[in-house]
């Protein structure tokens, strides 16, 4: 059986319709699924973001907890030193106690020790008034107080050729007990010597003797000088 022509064009052209028709739906379907892909593909792109964006706040917040383990372990560490600083203590408050006690001991030695300084200054200056008013008449020796805590030595009857020539020096004697001589007029060779000797002896009077004998040798022509008196 012949198809004729007319219903050979009918079904072309129903054929036609039907592709056409297939392929606007095939591309509407490319169209969407172009869209979802580049939805897919933005999300994408946002989730990544997010991603990083999460990571660096996870980052951030694990620093922030290593921060705060130290904290907390040097708060325990000045906790824990705390503790033992207290354990301590009563050992301390004893040692502070026996050191205390020590030198409430020690401040009791030392006003011992400056009480009997006074006291032998006080010696030392009964024996200067002593000594000098021993010897003031055999040798010609007069004193008189210079300030608070010096004494000015005259000796007289050195020079035979000027007896009433006068030799002098000023004494003291310092906190620590000790004897100074200064201003000896005339300078007398030895001087210091004398000073450490008499510091060692506390024998003024000797001292005394010593000097005017030095100041004697110190005088031109001493061998025609008369005999010197001394006492009985």
């Amino acid at each position: 059986m012949s198809i004729s022509d007319a219903e050979l064009s009918a079904v072309t052209a129903e054929v036609d319709a039907w592709a056409s028709k297939n392929v606007r739906a095939l591309d509407a379907l490319s169209e969407e699924h172009r869209a979802a892909i580049d939805e897919l593909e933005g999300n994408s792109s946002s989730l990544s973001q997010q991603q990083l964006e999460l990571d660096d706040a996870l980052s951030h917040r694990s620093d922030a907890a290593k921060q705060a383990q130290r904290v907390v372990a040097g708060l325990v560490s000045q906790l824990e030193q705390l503790d033992v600083e207290q354990q301590q203590l009563p050992a301390k408050r004893a040692e502070i106690e026996r050191v205390i006690d020590q030198e409430s001991q020690s401040l009791a030695s030392v006003q011992r020790a400056i009480t009997e300084q006074e006291a032998t200054g006080e010696r030392r200056s009964v024996e200067l008034a002593k000594g000098t008013s021993m010897y003031r008449k055999w040798l010609g020796l007069a004193f008189e107080r210079v300030g608070e805590d010096r004494l000015r030595l005259d000796l007289k009857h050195v020079d035979p050729s000027s007896p009433e020539r006068s030799f002098s020096f000023e004494v003291y004697v310092d906190a620590k007990n000790i004897y100074h001589v200064d201003k000896c007029d005339p300078p007398t060779p030895g001087l210091a010597q004398l000073v450490a000797h008499l510091n060692e002896t506390n024998n003024f009077a000797e001292f005394v003797r010593t000097v005017r004998r030095k100041f004697q040798e110190s005088v031109p022509g001493r061998e025609g000088a008369p005999a010197i008196v001394t006492q009985p």
